[in-house]
């Protein structure tokens, strides 16, 4: 078989594109793991018996979260702006939550955009906004994200 030089570079540049899409399934996979095993962690903080037990779960979750944050996920993101509004095992920071929700909002995560525009509504962790709250309100009804079911 005589190779052409389409062929030549048409066969690195499929196996380029397979690997690309490999690891990006691989990524994909570790962040709803991550995130996942977060979530579970924060359930079994909710069960815990007491404040000693509690507090292990909302490490480990924090520690799924930060994991799923290095792979980029706006969603982990977004749960760590969650732990710092209701203080879920470190001291609660509102501008620490704001912040976590402003990083994910400009990611155009949907939930931290509507999470982000209760924050300038109310002026939690951030002077109280109502122009930028409606702007952030509207983004996340924009991509159809919905307060309960």
């Amino acid at each position: 078989m005589v190779l052409t030089l389409d062929m030549a570079l048409i066969v690195p540049l499929f196996i380029i594109g397979l690997a690309v899409v490999i690891y990006v399934a691989r990524r994909t996979a570790n962040i709803k793991t991550s995130i996942q095993d977060g979530n579970k962690c924060y359930w079994q903080a909710q069960e815990a018996l007491n404040a000693e037990a509690r507090q292990i779960c909302y490490t480990d979750m924090i520690a799924c979260y930060r994991k799923a944050i290095k792979l980029g996920s706006a969603e982990a993101i977004t749960r760590m702006g969650h732990v710092y509004r209701e203080g879920w095992g470190v001291e609660k920071d509102l501008q620490q939550a704001f912040a976590y929700y402003n990083r994910a909002a400009r990611k155009s995560f949907h939930e931290a955009q509507y999470h982000l525009s209760l924050l300038y509504e109310n002026g939690l962790g951030v002077d109280k906004d109502l122009k930028k709250a409606k702007h952030w309100r509207q983004r996340s009804q924009n991509r159809r994200f919905r307060v309960g079911f």
